[in-house]
């Protein structure tokens, strides 16, 4: 038997009995024994005394057993302080506990938080604790019913204007003119543009949702007008820096010399598989996003990658004219508007998540689309 379930010699006011309960260290002695207490009764051999108040007996005690017990707690009581009209026997030191906790659990459906809330309310020792702890519950919920309404008032406050629409769609339009972007379709682009915070969740939908749409309009703009020189009968001019400054030129953007080099590298697949039913059509960008994750597996160094771009460069120059032949101004990098650098810089975590062995190029007629892969 343990030592420290054994009662104290002395109930009535040593330093160690004022430092553990000696209600709890007695119960706790009693039950691990499980012995019976003395017979009870008084010398007249009258009825037992009727329970005192905050008391109740257990279903495993006898009478004789509760009285004593009874006893024991008034001794307990006088040597702690505690006022026998407050104080109680912990319902969890009972053995009928655990029935009951199981049964109150599966009754209401109770979580593990929950749980520990009814733990520590049969930890109560007087009705005081036992008021202060269903107090503390009850302002818990009241201040839950204030938070949610302070949130749903900001929601309902907050507007998504058109103003704040046509500034998401420009960032989003300005992001498709990087030269840093991994992946055209990125699983993440809408999180890259648009930071939320948590508590605006339903918000948070709202403007991605728009953001998401303003990608796919732009990068539907950005194809036509590179995949334009496939067409006999197009009027406009070719020049790399010309398409390059028609695309920009509803951002206010001017063009770059990084810029020509990306989007001569987007319209060499425009011509390579002009023939393709899937990459001319619904599969271009998914093929866009093949070339760039397969070319930054094979080019090792930032040099070789740089050497890659620059070839398709040269070669869509000689075919279609370059910047030279052009009347429109290339802006040089320390010229770009901060602003514009910020949002380029920040496209550079755009995750590219597409495949090596999913090439949109080996499908042929269209690939079926998947449910949860983005439109164009």
């Amino acid at each position: 038997m343990s030592s420290m379930l054994s009662p104290p010699d002395d109930l009535g006011g040593s330093g160690a009995s004022q430092q553990q309960d000696p209600v709890r260290a007695w119960l706790q002695q009693r039950i691990s024994d499980a012995a019976p207490a003395a017979p009870g009764g008084n010398e007249d051999g009258d009825p037992e005394s009727p329970p005192e108040p905050g008391v109740e007996m257990s279903q495993f005690d006898t009478p004789e057993e509760f009285n004593a017990n009874v006893q024991r707690m008034r001794d307990a009581e006088a040597a702690s302080g505690v006022l026998s009209r407050d104080a109680i026997l912990p319902l969890s030191l009972k053995p009928v506990y655990p029935m009951i906790r199981q049964r109150l659990q599966t009754m209401f459906n109770l979580d593990q938080v929950a749980m520990a809330h009814v733990d520590e309310l049969a930890e109560a020792s007087s009705l005081q604790e036992m008021n202060l702890i269903n107090g503390a519950a009850l302002f818990k919920i009241e201040q839950s019913i204030r938070e949610t309404e302070s949130l749903a008032a900001r929601r309902k406050e907050w507007v998504f204007t058109e103003a704040l629409k046509e500034q998401a769609s420009m960032v989003a339009r300005v992001a498709l003119l990087s030269d840093s972007i991994e992946a055209y379709r990125g699983s993440n682009f809408e999180d890259i543009i648009f930071l939320p915070m948590d508590e605006d969740q339903p918000n948070v939908k709202i403007v991605k949702k728009h953001i998401g749409t303003a990608l796919t309009l732009f990068r539907s703009t950005i194809k036509t007008k590179l995949s334009a020189c496939l067409d006999r009968n197009n009027k406009a001019s070719e020049n790399i820096a010309d398409v390059c400054a028609a695309i920009c030129s509803p951002v206010n953007v001017q063009p770059t010399l990084a810029m020509l080099i990306r989007f001569a590298f987007i319209r060499w697949h425009a011509r390579q598989y002009k023939d393709h039913e899937y990459v001319s059509g619904a599969g271009f960008w998914p093929k866009v996003d093949h070339t760039l994750r397969t070319w930054a597996v094979t080019f090792k160094t930032k040099l070789e990658l740089d050497r890659a771009f620059t070839e398709l460069y040269n070669e869509d120059k000689q075919k279609f004219d370059g910047p030279e032949k052009s009347s429109v101004h290339v802006q040089a990098p320390h010229q770009i508007p901060e602003w514009v650098a910020q949002i380029h810089n920040a496209v550079k975590a755009v995750h590219n998540t597409v495949s090596l062995d999913d090439d949109p190029a080996a499908y042929q007629g269209r690939k079926r689309k998947r449910a949860d892969e983005p439109s164009d």
